[in-house]
C-alpha cells in the first residue's frame, strides 16, 4: 500500500493546522523520532526531495513516478523497496497532543478514531496529519 493509499484509506490529513504547530514540526529529520519506536522519521518535504535525487517524482493522484532520464539500468525492485522504506517512516503528527510517529507504526498498530474512524493517536486518541 502506498502513502497516498494509507492516507486516504485512513483520513490522514495532509494539510498543517496551524493552530496545532509544535516545536517538533520545525526540527530536523535527524530530531524527530517516532514516540512509539524510535525510528527516525522523514518529512513530506524531506520525501519528495529523496525522491528527486533519485529522479522520481509524486504526481497530483500520489503516484510515484519516474521524473527524469535514468542512465544505465534501472532495478525497479531496489527503488520500490527503497521508496517503502522512506514511506514507512513518514512523520505524522497528532493535532492534539504533538506527538509524532511513523506510518508503519499507525498502519500497523494505532486505533481507531472515534470519530472518523481512521487511525488515531496512541496517546490521546487525536487526530493525525502528515508533516
Amino acid at each position: 500500500m502506498g502513502l497516498f493509499d494509507f492516507l486516504q484509506k485512513n483520513r490522514v490529513d495532509e494539510a498543517v493546522n496551524p493552530s496545532t504547530k509544535h516545536e517538533e514540526t520545525t526540527k530536523s529529520t535527524s530530531q524527530l523520532k517516532c514516540q512509539r519506536c524510535s525510528t527516525v522519521v522523514i518529512k513530506r518535504s524531506e520525501f519528495t526531495s529523496e525522491l528527486g535525487k533519485m529522479g522520481l517524482s509524486i504526481d497530483a493522484g500520489g503516484n510515484i513516478t519516474l521524473s527524469g532520464a535514468f542512465n544505465g539500468h534501472i532495478n525497479l525492485q531496489n527503488i520500490q523497496q527503497m521508496v517503502a522504506k522512506m514511506e514507512g517512516g513518514k512523520a505524522i503528527k497528532c493535532k492534539i497532543c504533538g506527538k509524532v510517529y511513523c506510518l508503519d507504526c499507525l498502519a500497523n498498530a494505532a486505533p481507531q478514531h472515534p470519530t472518523s474512524g481512521g487511525k488515531a493517536c496512541f496517546s490521546c486518541r487525536g487526530s493525525l496529519y502528515e508533516i
